[in-house]
């Protein structure tokens, strides 16, 4: 698994992939876990061809507390800010319970992206 550098609002965040770049999915975890929760299917997705991706959110895993409370709309920006590490312009988005609202939040802030 790779680690992709990444910053989020000055703090270092926790960006893991899989495969080689092109097609890419971006994978949002559920409270209270973080991204390793997705490792099986980011390697499965690899193998089929994906660029696939997991961003822990912050407070979670890898990744600092903002020192704030955290939106649904900063897990948005959050996850553009990992597209664009990832060199990508746009991915599928997979969420579950919280990870799900934040891709719902990423899709009426990005839709272009999606």
């Amino acid at each position: 698994m790779e680690e992709v550098p990444l910053r989020f609002e000055g703090r270092p965040a926790r960006l893991r992939a899989e495969g080689a770049p092109g097609r890419t999915v971006l994978f949002a975890h559920p409270f209270p876990l973080d991204g390793t929760c997705w490792d099986e299917l980011l390697r499965g997705c690899a193998g089929l061809g994906w660029r696939a991706a997991a961003v822990d959110a912050p407070g979670f895993g890898g990744t600092p507390a903002l020192g704030r409370p955290c939106t649904m709309d900063d897990l948005a920006r959050l996850f553009a800010a990992a597209l664009d590490a990832l060199g990508a312009r746009s991915a599928a988005l997979v969420g579950c319970s919280m990870g799900g609202y934040a891709t719902m939040a990423f899709w009426r802030l990005f839709p272009d992206r999606i």
